[in-house]
């Protein structure tokens, strides 16, 4: 059996990446998304972590 697909969208807490980000976890998909901002309508049944993804040192936390 497969486990839960696993997705990074970066940028996704807000616009474009928001829909992604909502449309893999709507679809079962465990969603990491990242940026610098998270908007009201962030899904419940995701993660966010804000980063500054051209800040190389930011990443390396992850």
């Amino acid at each position: 059996m497969m486990g839960a697909m696993k997705a990074v969208v970066t940028g996704g807490g807000t616009g474009i990446g928001l829909a992604v980000t909502s449309l893999l976890a709507e679809r079962g998909w465990h969603v990491l998304a990242i940026g610098l901002e998270r908007d009201d309508n962030f899904p419940d049944n995701a993660d966010f972590a804000e980063v500054d993804v051209t800040n190389e040192g930011a990443l390396g936390a992850l």
